[in-house]
């Protein structure tokens, strides 16, 4: 019989339904690998007849379902945080074991969360991005880097380990077919990379009728390679690193530009009798000239 001291109970915090369809179903696997030993999930009371609704679709249950009132965090995060930290230490005390914490709650409140497991020295894993700095209800992006800097700070001060959510990282086809192959060849001859080339066929093309619709993330045409862009740089990001096995003492830079694309640019793309046989929209209506000028 496993001796108390040594379970693992995992609190997920926000439990939307990407965390529903597409996380539930490592969190199964480590109940049953015996990663963890059970898991409770912490949401809004405003989402709780949702929430409620996806666990019946779960195989195991979760332990136990808190709700923190919406009330708490408008009137600030502080009276919100104080109860799930009254939840944490019942959960310690109970499992006489050790927590782990998932953040997926919308992004506004990660930083909240990270800071509490940094605090606590409470292992965490929060999904991106790690912050999202707000003034006056709008995205404050001048304050990421100085947060983050401190948020890293901290983290290194403590024993715990904290790590964000990259989910293509562990894809199968990415890992066995593209990374591991070539690691090995690296290795095989003391080689590193220099030269990495992206293409992306996972979008779709909207005709100039169609870009009024809302259809996030392919309202401009581009897809997910503007939308999961960040995905790509990371995964840039790791082949450098591998560079590290070959020259283990040298730094490495990863210089990225970027453009800001429009409709208009694709008009200028594809030719007008093209266009026309495909749904008879007349670039007229956008007062588009042929090339792509605007009248």
């Amino acid at each position: 019989m496993a001796d108390n001291l040594s379970k693992k109970h995992l609190i997920i915090v926000g439990f939307g339904p990407v965390t529903w369809h597409k996380y539930s179903h490592f969190i199964l696997a480590s109940l049953k690998k015996g990663d963890i030993d059970s898991y409770s999930i912490v949401d809004l009371e405003s989402q709780k007849t949702l929430v409620l609704r996806r666990i019946k679709n779960l195989p195991v249950p979760p332990e136990t379902v808190f709700f923190i009132s919406d009330s708490d965090f408008d009137a600030g995060s502080e009276s919100g945080i104080r109860n799930f930290d009254r939840f944490c230490k019942a959960q310690t005390e109970k499992h006489r074991g050790e927590l782990k914490i998932f953040i997926a709650t919308e992004p506004q409140a990660h930083e909240i969360y990270v800071r509490y497991c940094i605090e606590n020295e409470i292992d965490s894993l929060v999904t991106k991005p790690i912050i999202l700095p707000m003034r006056n209800g709008q995205f404050y992006p001048s304050q990421l880097a100085s947060g983050m800097a401190e948020i890293v700070r901290r983290a290194e001060m403590g024993k715990a380990q904290h790590a964000v959510l990259c989910w293509s990282r562990d894809h199968e086809v990415f890992e066995k077919n593209v990374r591991q192959p070539i690691e090995s060849r690296m290795d095989e001859l003391q080689t590193p990379i220099t030269s990495f080339h992206l293409k992306t066929g996972g979008s779709v093309w909207n005709l100039l009728g169609e870009f009024e619709r809302e259809n996030h993330s392919y309202k401009y045409g581009y897809g997910m390679l503007m939308h999961g862009g960040y995905h790509y740089v990371d995964l840039m990001a790791i082949f450098l690193r591998m560079n590290k096995r070959v020259y283990p003492d040298q730094e490495f830079i990863l210089d990225i530009n970027s453009y800001s694309a429009h409709p208009h640019d694709q008009a200028g793309r594809i030719s007008r009798d093209i266009d026309e046989r495909l749904d008879g929209f007349k670039h007229e209506q956008l007062g588009i000239l042929p090339g792509g000028k605007l009248r």
